[in-house]
């Protein structure tokens, strides 16, 4: 499997937000609006289905009402490919790859909007 290092994350929000890391703590990060943070190489899990969303997932959440705004997660579907995929509903089969540069395998900031979350590759 090909491991994605997310590095930074920009907020650009006009709220506080969460970055939390479901398979490993050492990378959750409160992050004020309109402000970035280093996230410590954190790399995106894997999820081929709901049940392993649950616990293979990066979520983005409202600090202010721990209300989820996205699920984050990389999978690999044949004839589609290998991305990092966003949706703020949850589980979605397969997947919207993430906005700007959303191919896994590399180390990527993110930005996170309202209506979308975008990658760029450094």
């Amino acid at each position: 499997m090909t491991i994605t290092g997310v590095q930074n994350v920009f907020n650009v929000l006009d709220a506080d937000v969460l970055f939390v890391n479901l398979e490993n703590s050492g990378n959750n990060r409160f992050i004020p609006a309109e402000s970035s943070i280093n996230v410590g190489n954190c790399w995106v899990p894997w999820a081929t289905s709901e049940p392993q969303l649950l616990g293979h997932a990066l979520l983005i959440v409202n600090a202010a009402n721990e209300d989820v705004l996205w699920y984050i997660w990389q999978r690999h579907v044949p004839g589609q490919g290998n991305f990092v995929r966003a949706s703020n509903k949850g589980w979605d089969d397969p997947g919207e790859p993430l906005r700007g540069e959303p191919e896994a395998g590399h180390s990527i900031n993110l930005m996170i909007f309202e209506n979308r979350v975008k990658a760029s590759r450094l």
